[in-house]
């Protein structure tokens, strides 16, 4: 059975009753009134479905393509950025480089994320690059993705990014 289209309720409800029992503990220790954080909970079912599903992926055969940076064309700029998540150390973070046709940094960032999935970090260090292009003027503005998944929801949508598709999106005109 599924909760939505994009995570199974086998995955949902132990995240759930871990909330509820950190939530009483909290509070019982604490001397806390603190409601239970549904979102943190529906977050971390989420990244718990990517994982398994990224298992998955990562058993098939893969092939390595070399790739090498291509500079924008003169008078424009291009933006760089990813997001990371080290599941196993509990480490996230996002960043991105925006350089200019000669292939010289105009601007670089680096942030921590949070608690999330790794498309919604991709999506925030997308987003924080639009912001500090339109923040400095910057444009024509190419801009390089190493997620499809991103991609794809940009163009198509996504019932769980819909608000930061629309940000990222306001941006770009």
């Amino acid at each position: 059975m599924s909760y939505n289209a994009h995570i199974n309720w086998g995955h949902l409800l132990p995240k759930m009753l871990w909330a509820i029992w950190l939530t009483r503990n909290d509070n019982l220790f604490n001397v806390k009134r603190n409601s239970v954080d549904w979102q943190y909970a529906f977050n971390m079912a989420l990244e718990f479905h990517m994982l398994v599903q990224g298992n998955e992926i990562s058993k098939r055969r893969t092939k390595t393509i070399y790739l090498k940076w291509e500079p924008p064309d003169k008078g424009s700029f291009m933006l760089n950025y990813d997001g990371a998540v080290i599941s196993n150390l509990g480490r996230r973070g996002l960043g991105g480089v925006i350089k200019d046709h000669k292939g010289d940094c105009v601007v670089g960032y680096i942030d921590g994320a949070p608690l999330t999935t790794p498309l919604y970090i991709e999506f925030k260090a997308l987003l924080q690059g639009l912001m500090f292009a339109n923040s400095l003027t910057i444009k024509p503005l190419y801009i390089c993705s190493d997620s499809l998944e991103l991609v794809k929801a940009m163009a198509h949508g996504h019932d769980l990014y819909t608000n930061i598709i629309h940000e990222c999106k306001s941006l770009l005109q």
